[in-house]
């Protein structure tokens, strides 16, 4: 899923927790964290849903990585020097640097060479890599990419086995943070073009340099392992949660559904940590994120709707709204929720409010069916997720009341409601947005033309093209922020309220690095006590 991988692009939020994991066996130090799917395949170019992510996070090491306090360290690079226009990253590796196969076995060593053509295959068009956008900023990038040149005109150069040279169209104060991605992970070209088209799908196929090596990988997991050194974790466990399917099956097909409750698998002991978004207190050690941000979402394609003074008068009357949303929630001032970074804080924080709503919901409500011909909307349903049903009554009433506007409700699960809205299938549906890379954009560009609630291409859409082509531009929070404003202007959903979820965990460790929009721990750095 492409919402995923996203949310890793530079949103790695580092945790520094306390106390340690217990030893599990002979000499190791372990972390479960249970998938509902073990990986399929471990080539980091391809990685794109979070049980794949995990894997190649730990399976390999790029030029940098994200330390404790969320910033990009030296990984692979020894050091790096920065030309005085910002456009020329100069690498130089540490030595010594090795490939590991399955089991660790037969190092080879690893040059700059891998990581010139672990960055050619991201950009290269057969890849069809879902990072290659984090790393467009790289000269040549975009004509490579759209199949204009070939992958070898890069702006990137190994003169020699410990030097790298990395050439940009434009300076991008984020770029060492996309070089922690995996889409900027190396590649031994021939050990790659040796796999005939299976890299990274079976143990033997599978060359990585990470500080963790391939222990095994069956049906029910996918286990990785390291030296043991002190207390640090050395063995790495991703396990199939046993509760998933029965979560899936039952879900689907069934006006009940059955939720896997993640806290008390770790409560179980079964996990070590896990992402949590129930609403009941545990006794475990929790970290709370705003990650997601619910809306009534309003389809513009349909009669009614397509009305922008409609939309305002919805919007307005909502929220003059004073809502009691629940435990580990809170009110909505803008799209992107509190957890999103940029440039070194939250963007929320930098962005501020919303813009004002209508200051007379009535009186553009009367002027969007004077608009229509109509004299009352009709035809409009609105899906909302069982367990909202009350919050969704209060709007609905609200709307009755001060508009005279009366809808039907359809009560489904969130993964029901999804479909619907992925199909255009809705007139306005109540569900949860998470931003598809961890950044602004990712949850902004969801709502480009032909996109979320079915907008016409517009000036956002201008907007967004041109942030997309500049990194300067992508990490500027005014930039962001004006596209935030264009976009709210359409009314294309009401932000209700902000949804913490948790890492909780039942054995607290130091040095863990949490993404909280691909639920993605890296305990590359993380030991006991």
């Amino acid at each position: 899923m492409s919402h995923i991988r996203t949310r890793f692009a530079a949103a790695l939020l580092a945790l520094a927790l306390l106390l340690g994991l217990t030893g599990c066996g002979e000499s190791l130090t372990t972390f479960t964290w249970e998938v509902e799917h073990v990986p399929a395949n471990l080539d980091p170019q391809l990685a794109e849903e979070s049980p794949e992510i995990i894997a190649v996070t730990h399976l390999f090491s790029g030029l940098y990585r994200k330390g404790e306090d969320g910033s990009p360290q030296f990984e692979c690079a020894e050091r790096c020097e920065l030309s005085a226009d910002g456009l020329t990253y100069t690498f130089t590796l540490k030595e010594g640097l090795t490939w590991s196969s399955y089991r660790g076995e037969e190092d080879t060593p690893l040059t700059a060479a891998d990581f010139v053509f672990g960055l050619q295959r991201t950009l290269s068009p057969e890849t069809q890599s879902p990072w290659a956008y984090e790393l467009i900023g790289i000269w040549g990038a975009s004509a490579v990419l759209a199949g204009q040149t070939a992958p070898d005109t890069l702006g990137v150069s190994a003169p020699d086995d410990r030097t790298l040279i990395i050439r940009l169209e434009s300076p991008d104060a984020d770029f060492p943070a996309r070089l922690c991605l995996p889409g900027a992970m190396p590649c031994n070209q021939a050990f790659f073009e040796s796999t005939a088209g299976s890299y990274g799908l079976g143990s033997r196929t599978v060359l990585a340099n990470g500080s963790f090596y391939l222990y095994s990988w069956t049906d029910s997991g996918l286990f990785l392992r390291r030296a043991a050194e002190g207390s640090r974790i050395n063995n790495l466990r991703l396990v199939l949660n046993e509760d998933a399917e029965l979560a899936e099956e039952t879900a689907s097909g069934s006006s009940s559904s059955y939720t896997v409750d993640t806290a008390a698998r770790v409560e179980e002991e079964k996990a070590t940590a896990a992402w949590y978004t129930g609403s009941r207190t545990t006794s475990l050690t929790e970290i709370e994120y705003a990650a997601e941000t619910w809306v009534l979402l309003y389809n513009t394609d349909v009669p009614g709707l397509n009305s922008l003074n409609i939309r305002s008068a919805l919007d307005g009357v909502v929220r003059s709204l004073t809502l009691d949303h629940g435990p580990h929630r809170q009110a909505a001032d803008g799209l992107v929720p509190p957890a999103v970074q940029l440039a070194g804080g939250s963007y929320r924080e930098q962005a501020g409010a919303m813009p004002a709503a209508a200051s007379d919901p009535r009186a553009s409500y009367l002027a969007g069916l004077a608009e229509l011909g109509a004299t009352k909307l009709s035809g409009i349903g609105i899906l909302v997720p069982r367990e909202e049903s009350q919050l969704l009554g209060e709007i609905n009433q609200a709307w009755q009341k001060e508009l005279t506007a009366f809808f039907t409700v359809e009560e489904l699960t969130v993964e029901e409601i999804r479909a619907r809205v992925a199909e255009g299938d809705y007139q306005i549906a109540l569900l949860p947005l998470v931003p598809a890379s961890g950044t602004p954009l990712g949850l902004l560009e969801q709502f480009a033309a032909g996109g979320l609630a079915g907008l016409e291409p517009s000036e956002f859409d201008t907007l967004l093209a041109e942030t997309r082509s500049s990194p300067a531009l992508a990490g500027s929070t005014g930039r962001i922020t004006l596209l935030e404003r264009t976009l709210l202007e359409q009314v294309p959903a009401t932000p209700l309220f902000y949804q913490s979820g948790r890492l909780v965990l039942g054995e607290p460790i130091s040095g863990l690095v949490f993404d909280p929009f691909g639920q993605v721990p890296d305990v590359t750095g993380a030991s006991l006590g």
